[in-house]
């Protein structure tokens, strides 16, 4: 063996840093020497001597022995071909590619090299696996009757952009199915024929399938496998006189360090004991078979862009509740130039005298049944919307009048989302107060220009293609903006705070809503970041979830105390903000075990129609409370 494997690294994303990188701590004897990721973000979160963003440059004047090549599927055709051709090995991620035309590609430059070039399905390596395969065939199970294969995630929600779309390499057929085909294979030492599936596409690509077939012994083989649900894996073997269930999670971290060992020593001349790169592009070709048949997610075509901007303005009820938002918004100094989108429950409930919208350039209305919450709402806002920029209103933050300006113009940087300087509308009750600061705290004024990780919720304005990109996942992601925002953020891609837009905020002023609020904000935002969380990550935040209150309280103090703003106000809502910050930690650590739950409909009740949810008094700021 090799005294010390050189090792360069293509792609630096979640399998690099979370999956390859610590196996080949684990096992020693390697060293990275190299790593390159044209994302200059993924660069920063590996630690290597050496760092490209050009691939071929560095595969091409890097010293090393074998090369990892851990990038999105759509990139792995070119990383082998330079990597072969420079005289590297190969360990390639699968799929082995995202295309059948590529990965037969891939499968000829490999034949034509003398170089080892195999593709990472670790399973094979997985000791548990390993010892179920020695039993089966041992005979102690007798003939083989079924293996059934149950593997779920949560990684529907990923930041991975190329996990959403089957033509990238996505999906769980491509993501999860060819390990499972190459385990039936495997297990059963036996061709798997006539595979067939069903399968649900809604925020993804095949998020979610059940695959069939029988080996040529005769053995039938079946699987669920989703991106859509909790971390579970397991893996049931029938036979005539006994049967087997193996829980692959529990030792996942070992099967990649077994991989890595056993492709040592393939290096130093011993025999390559995992998949055949022809035995990967085979459960690729399979699952493409199977998957022909299935539907894909919603693909929303961008409309041609009409306007800078489209104003999306949602409701529950009628044009009544949206009334004094649509007066704000027709005084915008660019009013002409803007798209008015109302969403409601049908069309006729938003019509509204025609002299109040005839300001705008163009108004759509958008009758969609029950609105089930904001984000179901506004998402049906920016599929129709035909402005370059799409931004979020509500019916209780009123804008000053040269707010769309200012958001226009601070889009002609890099941003994927401009979000304005928030006001506290209704600043006559501390109740009012504790959840403005705790809701707006790190954009109220008076506030400079920034780059933060995250904007205001359901007022922050957006180039419309980033959120149609989403596809079916804009909804889920639009219940919790703060989570799409971390995602665009570690992603690379900007988020400013523009000072010249600036909003009126109407805030809870009853202390019998803004409690209930305050559990069901915390566990939707908990359960919606940890959606694609593994269990045991779940199990660490919710443990951590009663330091929530002080972290966030530090904050609060922290803006309270900066210039232009009370700190004795501060000191008179401590109280009270105190209170409302454990609901939130209590509401978040209930989000991180059990999910949103029903969260996000309980919300919408008090996110809508804000007049009935303030004191009395306050109503006079709608020029037509109910």
């Amino acid at each position: 063996m090799l005294k010390e494997t050189r090792v360069a690294l293509v792609g630096c994303g979640w399998a690099a840093r979370n999956l390859h990188l610590p196996a080949l701590r684990r096992a020693g004897g390697a060293q990275l020497v190299a790593a390159a990721d044209p994302n200059e973000r993924n660069l920063a979160g590996i630690e290597s001597p050496q760092e490209f963003t050009d691939i071929e440059r560095m595969l091409g004047t890097v010293e090393c022995d074998a090369v990892i090549i851990a990038s999105p599927p759509t990139a792995h055709l070119c990383a082998v071909e330079w990597a072969l051709r420079a005289g590297r090995a190969v360990l390639l991620e699968k799929p082995p590619a995202a295309t059948r035309a590529e990965a037969h590609r891939i499968l000829e430059i490999a034949a034509a090299s003398s170089l080892l070039c195999v593709p990472a399905l670790n399973q094979r390596h997985h000791p548990e696996l390993v010892r179920l395969k020695r039993r089966m065939k041992a005979g102690e199970f007798g003939d083989i009757e079924a293996v059934n294969v149950v593997w779920t995630s949560g990684s529907a929600l990923s930041p991975r952009a190329w996990l959403r779309r089957r033509e990238q390499g996505g999906g769980a057929m491509l993501d999860l199915g060819i390990h499972v085909t190459d385990l039936w294979r495997w297990l059963l030492d036996s061709e798997v024929e006539g595979i067939r599936a069903t399968g649900r596409s809604e925020w993804i690509d095949d998020q979610t399938v059940a695959i069939h077939g029988r080996s040529a012994s005769g053995t039938l083989v079946s699987a669920v496998l989703s991106l859509a649900s909790t971390d579970r894996f397991d893996i049931e073997v029938i036979g005539k006189t006994g049967s087997a269930r193996v829980f692959p999670y529990r030792r996942m971290k070992e099967s990649y360090t077994g991989q890595w060992r056993a492709f040592e020593s393939a290096l130093a001349g011993g025999r390559w004991t995992g998949a055949t790169l022809a035995e990967g592009v085979a459960a690729l070709d399979s699952m493409l078979d199977a998957a022909m048949e299935l539907p894909l997610a919603p693909r929303w075509d961008a409309r041609p862009v009409e306007y800078p901007l489209s104003l999306v303005c949602s409701t529950t009820r009628d044009y009544d509740a949206i009334r004094t938002t649509v007066s704000y918004l027709r005084r915008q100094t660019i009013a002409s130039k803007l798209e008015l989108i109302l969403v409601g429950p049908s069309e006729a409930a938003l019509c509204g005298p025609a002299a109040e919208t005839e300001a705008f350039g163009a108004v759509q209305r958008i009758g969609i049944g029950e609105v089930r919450s904001i984000a179901h709402a506004n998402a049906a806002g920016v599929r129709a919307a035909r402005g370059r920029l799409v931004v979020f209103t509500e019916d209780h933050c009123f804008p000053e009048p040269e707010w769309a300006e200012a958001l226009v113009a601070a889009h002609e940087g890099p941003y994927a989302v401009v979000g304005p300087v928030m006001r506290n509308g209704n600043p006559d009750t501390l109740v009012s107060w504790c959840d403005f600061l705790i809701g707006y705290g790190p954009w109220m004024e008076p506030m400079a220009a920034c780059s933060p990780d995250f904007l205001p919720g359901h007022n922050s304005c957006y180039k419309r293609d980033i959120l149609l990109e989403l596809g079916g996942r804009m909804e889920a992601l639009l219940e919790a903006e703060t989570v799409l925002h971390y995602e665009l953020s570690a992603n690379g891609i900007p988020l400013r705070v523009e000072p010249a837009a600036r909003a009126r905020h109407i805030n809870y002023s009853r202390l019998s809503v803004w409690i209930p609020v305050q559990l069901l904000c915390g566990r939707l935002f908990g359960g919606s970041r940890a959606m694609a969380w593994s269990w045991k990550r779940k199990w660490f935040y919710a443990a951590a979830s009663p330091l929530i209150p002080a972290v966030r309280l530090w904050r609060c103090a922290r803006e309270m105390h900066k210039p232009g703003r009370s700190r004795a106000l501060f000191w008179k809502m401590l109280p009270l903000l105190s209170f409302g910050l454990v609901l939130d930690g209590i509401g978040q650590m209930a989000g991180y075990l059990w999910g949103a739950g029903d969260s996000m409909r309980r919300l919408a009740f008090y996110e809508f129609n804000r007049a009935d949810h303030v004191k009395l008094q306050e109503r006079a700021l709608w020029t037509s409370a109910s």
